[in-house]
């Protein structure tokens, strides 16, 4: 009796439309605050940061970031990485990593919903992972991806650089 509640409500075509407004805060980083490493301090110049470091996004850090820190330009970023979206990175996720990032997602949706993978609910979330596959590849990075991909929760996914 589940399953017509289901078709008849719509419940699940809302949910799935909240987590699709999700996945597009995540491909533009826009849930993601950024904050301090340990050992940084706000700041508005670099003379108020500590020795070797440099003020860049209003945080003392590395002049050169790792894999998810800020950026500006490629010169902003460690050897091998890329300055792509304000973040720096190892490059864009490719199908393998928007596969494995797009079936967690759709997994997490479903345990969150407590819903059996024969119902139309896993429907709509076969519909979802293969949209999420078309999104990802080349616009979200291997970090984000990575990330998306190990997430135990959907408010994990939030916390995603």
């Amino acid at each position: 009796m589940r399953r017509s509640g289901l078709r008849r409500d719509g419940g699940w075509r809302r949910r799935l439309g909240a987590l699709a407004a999700l996945w597009a805060l995540l491909v533009c980083g826009c849930g993601h605050s950024g904050g301090a490493r340990a050992g940084e301090g706000s700041c508005e110049s670099s003379e108020e940061c500590a020795s070797g470091l440099v003020c860049k996004a209003g945080r003392c850090g590395p002049a050169r970031s790792g894999p998810g820190g800020v950026c500006v330009t490629e010169r902003g970023c460690g050897e091998g990485l890329a300055c792509l979206a304000g973040r720096c990175s190892g490059g864009y996720a490719g199908p393998a990593e928007c596969g494995a990032a797009c079936a967690t997602m759709g997994r997490l949706m479903l345990k969150e919903e407590g819903l059996e993978a024969g119902s139309a609910a896993r429907e709509a979330t076969e519909d979802f992972e293969a949209d999420c596959l078309a999104r990802c590849e080349g616009r979200i990075t291997r970090e984000r991806a990575a990330c998306l991909a190990g997430a135990e929760g959907l408010d994990a996914l939030e916390s995603c650089p």
